[in-house]
């Protein structure tokens, strides 16, 4: 039963940027950070905003166990306490952060996206714009973001769009639909 989670590559790190530098090389599974050897909160931030995401399992020992709690609230995961830790729960949290993650992605993802286009709808465009902008004012650039806005039951407005609009469109970084039905 745990025998696919006895096989696993780990890869440490000894400072945050270079974990940054791995999850956006090697895409893994699963982050575990040592709350006791990075400044939890903070870390975790960072963790949480690095692309391509990676769900975030806490190492905590028995003192931090509040401060990992509350870090579950701003995103982690879940959090193991280190003290006794035995390989079957190691294994066991693991295998739930990952599910957990990949449930709550899916579950984001229905939420922002239009069924019959597959763009992002309003809460997935404001999502994905903030982001886009929270990004370019990081880097001092900017970007085109496009809404279309549909009333009534046709969906195929998207492919009905003037040429002068679709040579702007294709510019755009994020391209949403709102739809009242």
């Amino acid at each position: 039963h745990w025998g696919a989670w006895v096989r696993c590559e780990l890869l440490s790190v000894s400072a945050l940027v270079d974990g940054v530098d791995v999850i956006r090389t090697e895409r893994p599974d699963l982050v575990m950070l040592r709350l006791d050897r990075y400044k939890g909160s903070a870390s975790l931030r960072t963790l949480l905003h690095v692309e391509p995401p990676a769900p975030v399992l806490l190492l905590a020992t028995p003192a931090e166990e509040a401060l990992a709690a509350r870090l579950i609230r701003e995103g982690a995961q879940d959090f193991v306490l280190r003290g006794g830790l035995t390989p079957s729960a190691l294994a066991h949290a693991m295998r739930n952060s990952i599910e957990r993650d990949r449930i709550l992605r899916a579950a984001r993802s229905a939420n922002l996206f239009d069924p019959v286009t597959g763009l992002p709808n309003r809460a997935g465009f404001l999502c994905i714009g903030e982001k886009l902008i929270r990004s370019a004012a990081r880097a001092g650039s900017g970007g085109v973001v496009a809404l279309t806005v549909k009333s009534g039951k046709r969906s195929d407005h998207l492919r009905d769009i003037p040429e002068p609009a679709r040579i702007w469109l294709e510019r755009a970084d994020v391209l949403g639909r709102m739809a009242d039905g």
